[in-house]
């Protein structure tokens, strides 16, 4: 007989795999998870979390014993909700449905056939579409008191790892016989684990949920790490979800960007539909058995034997094994009388003596949910199986999105040479403007930020790949005018992993994470952070077995940003959503183990694209900030002379070079971006739709209203070329009949006949080709007739390989820590960003959007009253946040008034100039700063000193005499003179430049 191993824990797991099998799916989109069309059968296995012990009526007829089956469990009710996917489709009739759910199993009891009858996997039908699982709590003791130790050491152990694996791998590939070569849709709905209470209240700490002496209080250190273990659970599984389905995916190639793939296996989180349904919720005194607002159920208000109140043998066994619920007859502990009667101490617990089961149950049910969180669970699993539903809606949205992040989110350079050039983002740029996923619209977005190359077609952003910790990268960002536009913006966040790398205490890294979401909607209340995890390094070869030092340490980073995105999201309300990173170890460039290849930048877009889409479902894309005109969409291409269908008869030359222009040289370095030559450009990246299609901003069908090229096939575009030398900046267009075309001989031989006859040996910038259902097209995009600029001196094309350790050392860091041997070489992060000037030409210039477009007309000076521009100096101290920061904050004010010290500056710039008490320096160093009237921007630059004529600084603003700037006398008043703001910030004004 199957021992009775119930799950007996209140930290317990529901961790739903939908296994889907034999449906059809007759729609295949660009995303992993591809749920299916029909549902023939269905199965619900798994434990207690997935039975459903005190959810309603009993659902066997027969009853379900001591597996606890229950109507209210959220497999009936999916199976009963009138959406329900069924044989003919959504709303039809319904599938057939088995419920083999048992309370108390574990991964060895699944696998464990030795009963075939009774195993729960041997429900699985050959004509079973899916089925959803929840197992592993039991195997982690999660119920524990001592849960994160006893936990940790079971969750990292290779006896789990093993049997976890042996599970996935006998539900897929032995019951579903899932096979790239025979299945098109997904087997993958793990619903997370969740939190069980909020962890940032207080009136929990004098409180027990068990009525016994020895229980322990519920103390925000106990809730923290009973939460932490739950999301380094929900890390663990999903790393070995990551590692299954890279093994396991099939893929459907399509040219370019649109690689297509479906994996098994796919993760739903359901902790955020559990917010304010918690345990300790703010404003409740717990234990509040009667609160309907609290999904769980709490613990008997008596469900001790009686007259075992005060017996401390029985109250100390008890505690150390059931500390917060318990269940008589688990192997190899002691038997209590679960019947309440008292009669006898080593009554054992009998499955067949209603009066044991009804007490089991009532204690067995505590910490599972009630109905309503299995209905929010219903919800998240139905969410899943009509996920391309819920992605349409994206299409009536703009997004301007602010991609912050270490070298974890960019790759290792800038060339056309790297392949994880840009990390993710040119992949989820992708995924937006492809119109099939968002109900034949692409979603209008703009990627901003303060760093960008300057190559034409290159997008702003806000990632620093050398930055050494996360507050470095933090202030930078912080720093930037596109950071502190309220505009309501998207800020994908990706970094942690340099400071992994180095070493860093996870706990040391907690304040500025703080310190950066912080600042983020100081200055933009309504932006949605995405909070993405750090992907997990290691060996390619790594199964997932083998926990080597930086892997625990992710696991614990990870486990923390899920804490802080659901501390937010709950307490503040504020709009954050976690995001896991899917690329596992054996998705790495080859000699970089810390840098994604182009398949797991593609899956972490993939990743983003799921964090969008959960904040659609939030609600926090509602509202003004992001209507979908607020966008235009990509302008059309003046491609002049070239027609629509037009046949060429061969090349055609045009855009005539005077003799002051640059020549092939300077123009094809720029454009080839670090190809080795102009064949290796042809070949390799101009004429291969791998290449080139990839990196297109326009692949396919982006602007819908605009004239050819987008009339009929489809178009990649790529652009190269120095904004400062606007004679290189050039587009490269090449046009296919259909989308999955080849790019072969044609566009060679053209091309590089475009290159010799029209560029090197003729006088033109470019030239075009076409025969009427294909076209290349090679342009200046700042071409004017008679333009003599002579280019300046091009640097490379930068990229960042020095800041990183040889292979050895970096996969040596990995398994045994950090070495001091390597310091990385010095390499620049900020990239001055220039300013595109207008022309007569349509630019390439889709994605290089300025919150506030330079006019050609000189700026006037502004109007109105007499302005000033009034510097405070920031002294920040508060224990929570970084630490001891100071900061310039530059504000625009009037002459004569004080402006309010703690209001929104126009600029505001960490530094790390210190003072002694109430005695602020003056400013140094060199800002940017845009005010209203003015379409360009003014530099102030400081001295640091009061210099003999009186002044600190000048203010110098375009078409305007420079201004002096002067000591504030409040700077000398003291103590007094400083204004206390929030979180411990101290402010004074230190210096003024008027103007009128």
């Amino acid at each position: 007989m199957k021992q009775n191993s119930s799950f007996a824990i209140a930290l317990g797991v529901l961790v739903a795999l939908i296994v889907i099998g034999h449906g059809d799916a007759s729609v295949l989109r660009p995303r992993y998870n591809n749920p299916p069309d029909r549902v023939k059968d269905w199965v619900a296995l798994g434990d207690s979390f997935a039975a459903g012990p005190g959810a309603g009526e009993e659902y066997d007829h027969g009853g379900s014993g001591h597996c606890m089956r229950r109507k209210e469990a959220y497999a009936p009710q999916l199976q009963n909700d009138d959406t329900m996917i069924g044989p003919d489709g959504p709303g039809s009739r319904k599938p057939t449905f088995q419920f083999a759910a048992c309370s108390g199993d574990t991964t060895a009891n699944l696998l464990d056939f030795s009963k075939p009858e009774e195993n729960q996997l041997n429900k699985i039908r050959s004509d079973t579409t899916f089925a959803t699982l929840s197992i592993g709590g039991n195997d982690v003791f999660f119920g524990a008191i001592d849960a994160r130790t006893k936990g940790t050491e079971a969750m990292y152990s290779k006896e789990f790892h093993d049997r976890y694996f042996t599970v996935l791998d006998q539900i897929i590939q032995e019951k579903f016989r899932w096979s790239p070569q025979t299945h098109d849709t997904s087997v993958l709905y793990q619903t997370g684990y969740t939190q069980f209470f909020d962890d940032y209240t207080t009136q929990c700490d004098e409180t027990k949920f068990f009525p016994a002496p020895n229980v322990p209080l519920i103390t925000q250190e106990l809730r923290r790490n009973f939460n932490l273990l739950t999301h380094s659970l929900n890390e663990v599984l999903q790393y070995w979800i990551d590692l299954r389905n890279v093994k396991l995916a099939k893929f459907l190639d399509k040219p370019g960007d649109m690689r297509m793939y479906v994996s098994p296996i796919h993760f739903i989180d359901l902790d955020w539909r559990y917010m304010n349904h918690r345990f300790c919720t703010d404003g409740v005194k717990e234990p509040a058995r009667k609160n309907v607002d609290t999904w769980f159920f709490h613990a008997p208000l008596n469900p001790l034997i009686p007259g075992q109140e005060n017996n401390e043998t029985y109250l100390e066994e008890v505690m150390k094994l059931y500390p917060l619920t318990w269940q008589p007859g688990r192997p190899g502990e002691p038997e209590f009388d679960a019947s309440g009667t008292g009669d006898s101490e080593d009554t054992p617990f009998d499955p067949n003596n209603p009066a044991h089961l009804l007490a089991s149950e009532k204690i067995t049910k505590t910490f599972h949910p009630k109905p309503p969180g299995f209905n929010a669970e219903k919800d998240g699993v139905m969410y899943e199986l009509y996920r391309r539903n819920h992605q349409r809606q994206l299409s009536d949205k703009s997004l301007n999105i602010l991609c912050i992040g270490d070298f974890s989110a960019f790759g290792e350079g800038y060339e056309y040479i790297t392949p994880d050039r840009y990390g993710f983002i040119p992949y989820l740029q992708s995924i937006l403007m492809h119109s099939d996923n968002f109900d034949n619209k692409p979603v209008r977005h703009k990627f901003t930020g303060s760093q960008k190359t300057g190559y034409a077609g290159d997008v702003g952003h806000e990632i620093y790949p050398s930055g050494k910790f996360y507050k470095d990268i933090a202030r930078k960002a912080a720093s930037s005018f596109e950071f502190q536009q309220a505009i309501g913006k998207v800020v994908p966040i990706m970094m942690g992993a340099k400071d992994m790398q180095l070493g860093r205490s996870v706990d040391d890294v907690l304040p500025e994470i703080h310190w950066l979401l912080s600042k983020i909607w100081a200055y933009d209340k309504s932006a949605v952070v995405l909070l993405l995890s750090v992907p997990m390094m290691g060996d390619p070869t790594d199964d997932g077995h083998e926990w080597w030092p930086v892997q625990r340490k992710i696991i614990e980073f990870n486990a923390q940003l899920a804490q802080i995105a659901n501390y937010y999201a709950t307490r503040d309300k504020r709009s954050i959503v976690y995001v896991h990173a899917s690329a596992p170890p054996s998705l790495r460039i080859e000699h970089n183990p810390w840098i994604a290849d182009s398949e797991g930048y593609h899956r972490i877009a993939y990743d983003v694209l799921s964090g969008l889409v959960q904040a659609n479902e939030r609600k926090f894309f509602d509202g003004d900030d992001w209507k979908a005109d607020n966008i235009d969409e990509t302008p059309g291409y003046e491609l002049k002379p070239l027609k629509d269908k037009e046949v060429t008869n061969g090349i055609k030359c045009h855009q005539k070079r005077p003799e002051t222009a640059p020549g092939y040289d300077a123009i094809t370095k720029s454009l080839f971006r670090g190809a080795k030559d102009q064949d290796d450009w042809i070949n390799n990246y101009a004429c291969n739709t791998t290449f080139v299609c990839k990196f297109s901003w326009d692949t396919e069908r982006y602007n819908t209203s605009a004239p050819f090229p987008f009339s009929e096939g489809k178009t990649c575009i790529t652009a190269g070329g120095d904004n400062t030398t606007h004679a290189t900046a050039h587009q490269f267009l090449v046009r296919r009949e259909n989308f999955g075309d080849d790019l072969g001989d044609w566009c060679k031989d053209n091309l590089r006949d475009i290159l010799d006859q029209c560029v090197k040996d003729g006088e033109g910038y470019g030239g075009y080709w076409g025969d009427g259902k294909r076209a290349i097209h090679l342009s200046n995009v700042k071409y004017h007739d008679g333009d003599a600029t002579t280019p300046d001196s091009l640097s490379p094309v930068p990229n960042w390989r020095a800041n990183f350790a040889p292979y050895e050392a970096a996969m040596s860091a990995i398994k045994s820590g950090p070495s001091s041997t390597f310091t990385p070489e010095p390499v620049p992060d900020d990239v001055e960003s220039r300013k595109e000037e207008p022309t007569g030409v349509t630019a390439y210039s889709t994605f290089d959007a300025k919150a506030t477009p330079p006019s050609a007309a000189a700026p006037e000076p502004p109007k109105g009253e007499p302005k000033s521009l009034q510097i405070v100096y920031e002294d920040y101290t508060t224990e929570s946040e970084i630490g001891d920061t100071h900061a310039w904050h530059f504000h625009e004010g009037k002459q004569g008034e004080a402006v309010d010290a703690c209001s929104q500056p126009l600029v505001d710039a960490e530094t790390d100039v210190d003072t002694n008490a109430w005695d602020p320096p003056l400013p140094s160093g060199e800002w940017k700063l845009r005010f209203a009237g003015y379409a360009e921007d003014c530099t102030f630059k400081g001295h640091g000193e009061r210099r003999a004529d009186g002044d600190v600084g000048w203010l110098h603003c375009p078409e305007r005499p420079a201004i002096k700037c002067l000591e504030d006398p409040r700077k000398a008043g003291g103590k007094d003179s400083w204004k206390r703001c929030d979180l411990g910030v101290e402010r004074i004004v230190v210096a003024y430049c008027d103007w009128s």
